[in-house]
């Protein structure tokens, strides 16, 4: 179960002692009579504890291993006070445990500090490290063996006096606390089929970081409170779980696999996002008012019926900066009205709505073509070449007379497009996890869960040299600054596949604008 750790430190002076449990008094084997400090483990279930039904936390010989520390007793016989980060590991397994080491009872008080799991290094018992991953790995459903390396564990401080009488009890107890806080997650699917492969937690509050420190002198905060965590470093506001072996839902709660994932305590009421990828498709459900206090287990039932493919707004995004290069988030010409932007023959820096059908059959010069006065035109050609312009040039002049892009930002290079493509990228049909719910394809992305470093290219379709519109949520067509023969070198994108093409320079295509 998801409980309190308690461990009963025994003093063992030439007498065999009686150790005091939470839940009942039990004798205790006698251990050693040697002088040592010999420790006892086991799990309390306090009934304000919230426990984790069907998962049992227990010792485990051999191998879980807890840190000690005391500035009172000492690691050797009459030795000097002061042990520091000493290691005891379980010598059997269970929900109790002995756990041994080589600690030696001084003269006076003595205050007892300790953490699990041990962290090897001289450290300070108000600096222990601790850090809790936003990627967390789950072998397969029901399996629960990854809480064990992400949970983290401080006890009481404890203060004793030994007696020195033989014969008389010099029993410390160790209440341990969780730290952090686990999510289980089940998950019913009514309505068909489907293999999860991950899950993941967004929410405004943090909920993991890369590293930080913790003082074992504080006191065990009141409920609803969290322990403090000092110099805390890359915080994240999401926690993604990966599913080795991918999870298939069942339409019951009580037999569908569970999924497991530990977090940031969250105590101030607020909203959280549960995003699902299911068989490559990515489906999100929102939640407000939403708290999760430390040391609680909180069973998160999820009707995949309920859940909706997730709409990231293009208003929110922002640049993303890849292999050197920042790539603008939206195509040129987006609003409300045009989501998927506006069209752009080659080397004209005013674009057009799809279905335009202000259009002129004429051949103009390059000072003409990019005039106000033939702003709003579509200037379309029936003759090969196919161009709208009087003369051919082997690259758009990025200058701002030309250049449909923001200031400070130009038209991508055919190399940027192929470096571009070269990397991983993922295709979406409409309503499937795209901007706004458009098809289109993520680029130098691998995953469906986590598009913050990535960019999204619409399949915008294009206005053929001729005036139509065609090829909408199928296809999308995106410039460069660069040339092929008599063509213009483009980037052809669609949520199957995707690769470089050459394109008549009379075509309107979407613009993806980049900086250095």
């Amino acid at each position: 179960m998801w409980l309190i750790r308690r461990i009963l430190i025994t003093i063992i002076v030439a007498f065999v002692t009686i150790l005091s449990s939470c839940i009942k008094d039990e004798p205790v084997p006698v251990l050693v009579d040697d002088g040592t400090v010999m420790f006892v483990c086991e799990d309390a279930q306090p009934d304000t504890k919230t426990t984790l039904n069907g998962l049992q936390t227990e010792w485990v010989a051999n191998k879980d291993t807890v840190g000690l520390f005391s500035p009172h007793a000492s690691i050797e016989s009459d030795g000097s006070p002061g042990v520091i980060n000493l290691p005891l590991t379980a010598l059997t397994s269970g929900e109790r445990s002995v756990f041994q080491g080589s600690v030696y009872w001084g003269v006076g008080e003595h205050v007892f500090y300790s953490y699990y799991p041990f962290k090897e290094g001289n450290l300070d018992f108000e600096y222990v490290p601790v850090s809790l991953p936003g990627i967390q790995i789950q072998s397969e459903g029901d399996n629960s063996d990854h809480i064990a390396q992400l949970d983290f564990l401080v006890s009481k401080p404890s203060v004793a006096k030994y007696p020195g009488i033989s014969g008389s009890d010099a029993a410390i107890s160790l209440r341990y606390n969780h730290v952090f806080t686990v999510l289980e997650f089940k998950i019913r699917n009514n309505s068909g089929t489907g293999s999860i492969t991950k899950i993941k937690l967004r929410g405004l509050l943090p909920l993991a970081f890369e590293s930080g420190t913790i003082n074992l002198a504080q006191e065990v905060p009141s409920q609803g409170n969290s322990y403090i965590i000092n110099e805390i470093t890359d915080v994240s506001s999401e926690v993604v779980l990966s599913l080795e072996t991918p999870i298939t839902p069942t339409n019951d709660y009580s037999t569908t696999p569970r999924a497991y994932m530990v977090i940031l305590p969250w105590n101030t009421p607020s909203s959280m996002t549960l995003v699902l990828e299911i068989d490559g498709v990515v489906k999100e459900i929102i939640k407000s008012d939403v708290t999760f206090q430390r040391g609680k287990k909180y069973s998160i039932l999820v009707d995949i019926d309920n859940t909706e493919p997730p709409i990231i707004h293009g208003s929110d995004l922002q640049p993303v900066t890849i292999a050197g290069v920042t790539w603008a988030p939206l195509n040129v010409g987006y609003d409300e009205n045009n989501r998927y932007g506006l069209y752009y023959q080659w080397h004209r820096r005013f674009g057009h709505s799809y279905g335009t059908t202000n259009q002129e059959n004429c051949v103009l010069s390059l000072a003409e073509g990019n005039s106000t006065e033939y702003s709003n035109v579509f200037l379309t050609n029936f003759i090969d070449p196919y161009n709208w312009c009087d003369s051919s040039y082997v690259k758009w002049d990025m200058s701002e007379m030309y250049n449909p892009c923001p200031e400070g930002w130009r038209i991508p290079t055919y190399e940027e497009f192929e470096a571009l493509s070269s990397m991983s990228s993922i295709g979406v049909l409409a309503g499937a996890g795209g901007v706004d719910g458009l098809p289109g394809r993520w680029m130098a992305c691998s995953d469906l869960s986590n598009t913050s470093q990535s960019i999204f290219l619409p399949a915008a379709g294009y206005i053929r040299f001729s005036g139509e519109s065609r090829n909408i949520n199928a296809h999308g067509y995106y410039w460069t600054v660069d040339t092929v023969s008599v063509m213009a070198r483009a980037l052809r994108i669609s949520p199957v596949s995707y690769g470089n093409t050459g394109m008549y320079k009379g075509m309107g295509n979407s613009v993806r604008c980049v900086k250095k």
